[in-house]
């Protein structure tokens, strides 16, 4: 508006002197918002200390942040909100539900939102898959390693599927303790010497080699009382002598043949020999029994062949007693009922277990 409807040069000359020059880097200039090419495009205060570019800004040279850059922050479903044509290939968020720095790898069109470099996992890691904003399900998942490194059984890890290196099984968490799914074919096979350091686990299964050859397929039950080892398979251990043993005690008396026990537990013990002799003043009984390895001898456990006085006879016998034994030696024990001699022949003894400790 004009003074008075006249305008005069002084007025003139102090609007010039508001007027920026279009060329000068001595001046400072103040404006509320700068409109840059275009009136969508703002330059303008945001906050105390800020200002705001309402589009994109591209620089040609390097940007360097003096005090830190900070990426921006988006939860995972505005960052799957952000529209096409904002999010190019490169982008980088900071993700406020996983926690983590994420970059777009794929394309402007399908963007594939992943974690930059290959640091160190934060928590979020721990029970996520990379990028995923849900738990893992564990049910879908399993680990491989020893038993000592099988981790606790939690509710965080409740179906979590565990294949155990050591003696080739596969257990599954319940939330609180671990379960035995399966043990594999091949059970390990372990020395008598290994055999008494192993801490077992139910079901597992071990070849136990008793001797050089023979070996006993055994798997462990918890339930099983003092001896849990249950055998599976494998063959007896076996002695026989064809030499003549002769006796004419009344106690029994131990020779051949003779097994060694490896480990205490319950056997099948299979024992027999051909009786003969000539009682010419009564008729006579020949006992085998066996005796040794915490194993008295005793006609309870014996078998007997009765030789009739005043003829020549030899019948042979034999006999399966199940018995529990210790470590050590089992052998034959032989006895007459009275004082004439009698011939224990082609005496044989084989056992096999059916558990042991």
């Amino acid at each position: 508006m004009v003074p008075d409807g006249r305008l005069y040069a002084g007025d003139l000359n102090a609007i010039q002197d508001f007027a920026a020059s279009a060329s000068d880097f001595t001046s400072t200039v103040d404006v509320g918002t700068l409109r840059v090419g275009d009136p969508t495009l703002q330059l303008f205060k945001y906050g105390a200390n800020e200002f705001r570019m309402t589009g994109a800004m591209r620089f040609d040279g390097i940007l360097r942040a003096l005090s830190g850059l900070v990426a921006g922050a988006f939860t995972t479903a505005q960052r799957d909100a952000i529209p096409p044509g904002s999010r190019p290939y490169g982008l980088l968020i900071l993700n406020t539900t996983t926690n983590e720095y994420q970059w777009n790898s794929g394309t402007d069109a399908i963007p594939v939102w992943g974690v930059p470099g290959g640091g160190m996992p934060g928590p979020h890691h721990a029970t996520h898959a990379p990028g995923a904003s849900d738990p893992i399900d564990y049910t879908l998942v399993h680990l491989r390693g020893t038993r000592a490194a099988k981790p606790a059984a939690s509710s965080t890890n409740n179906g979590l599927l565990y294949f155990e290196t050591d003696w080739g099984a596969m257990w599954r968490s319940n939330g609180t303790v671990w379960e035995k799914v399966s043990q594999s074919g091949s059970a390990v096979k372990v020395t008598l010497a290994q055999f008494s350091t192993l801490s077992p686990a139910e079901g597992d299964e071990v070849f136990l080699e008793v001797t050089v050859g023979t070996l006993w397929h055994l798997r462990y039950n918890v339930s099983g009382g003092t001896h849990k080892w249950e055998f599976l398979g494998g063959p007896a251990i076996t002695a026989k002598s064809d030499s003549t043993f002769s006796t004419a005690s009344g106690s029994y008396s131990t020779s051949t043949p003779a097994i060694s026990i490896p480990r205490a537990g319950e056997y099948d013990v299979h024992f027999g020999c051909v009786i003969g002799g000539n009682t010419p003043n009564q008729d006579n009984h020949g006992r085998m029994s066996i005796g040794g390895a915490g194993l008295g001898a005793s006609d309870a456990q014996a078998f007997f062949v009765t030789l009739v006085h005043g003829q020549i006879i030899a019948a042979g016998g034999s006999k399966v007693e199940r018995v529990t034994l210790t470590a050590g030696t089992l052998s034959g024990q032989y006895r007459t009922d009275f004082s004439d001699p009698i011939d224990f022949r082609n005496r044989f003894i084989s056992a096999i277990p059916r558990r042991i400790s």
